[in-house]
């Protein structure tokens, strides 16, 4: 019997060493510590109607303020980050600039590293309450995570954390779930060719100028602002 345990464990061990490479690996990224010098680097965020933040999504944007004109915006995305870095550094992300809104494009990361979808709905949970313990008047926008090539064992999983934001926003008018797919997606939800970049995984500037057709009238409609005013 003893061998048979020993070659049991033995036959574990590649998994328990990927195991643990995860682990760490998910461990150091999750770091507050990590993404310091990101945020710190932003300064202080000036004022502007709508904050957009998050991961990668957001960081490549750089057409961003452009393509919200006439909305004062301000880029404040940090690359690689997750959505609970969003929201231990909320004050810093936002701090005096007093947004109408705020934007949040995020969990694509925290899916990726395989977080369980209860984890990341509860830290955008936190994310919003740090968000309203600024004002409790800002609204706060979850954009629909991209459904990337280079991610498709997740997509599932994007798709139950998307509904669960659905139901939060469903609860409270301050949060907004806002779906910009249908210009990067086909109708089953699969990415369309050529509106991502050789790595799979971001968009590339006809992606954008897809989220920028659906993202902008929303916000223009919604927060009262009239085109070329």
């Amino acid at each position: 019997m003893p061998h048979v345990v020993g070659e049991t464990l033995a036959a574990l061990a590649p998994l328990a060493t990927v195991g643990a490479a995860l682990f760490g690996v998910r461990t150091l990224l999750s770091s507050w510590i990590l993404w310091w010098p990101s945020v710190r680097a932003f300064g202080e965020t000036p004022p502007c109607e709508v904050v957009f933040t998050g991961s990668s999504s957001i960081t490549y944007w750089h057409s961003l303020e452009a393509d919200m004109a006439p909305l004062r915006v301000v880029n404040r995305g940090f690359g690689g980050s997750m959505i609970r870095h969003a929201a231990r550094y909320a004050d810093r992300l936002i701090g005096r600039a007093r947004p109408r809104a705020v934007v949040i494009s995020a969990g694509s990361n925290d899916l990726a590293l395989f977080f369980r979808v209860a984890t990341i709905e509860r830290d955008f949970r936190r994310f919003v309450a740090a968000v309203h313990a600024i004002d409790p008047e800002i609204v706060v926008y979850f954009v629909s995570i991209n459904r990337a090539p280079a991610r498709v064992v997740h997509w599932w999983r994007m798709r139950s954390l998307e509904e669960r934001v659905r139901a939060i926003a469903a609860s409270d008018p301050r949060v907004r779930y806002l779906d910009a797919s249908g210009p990067v997606h086909d109708a089953k939800g699969r990415p369309r060719f050529g509106f991502f970049g050789l790595d799979g995984l971001h968009m590339n500037q006809r992606g954008y100028a897809g989220w920028t057709s659906v993202i902008r009238p929303r916000l223009l409609t919604d927060l009262g602002a009239q085109p070329g005013r």
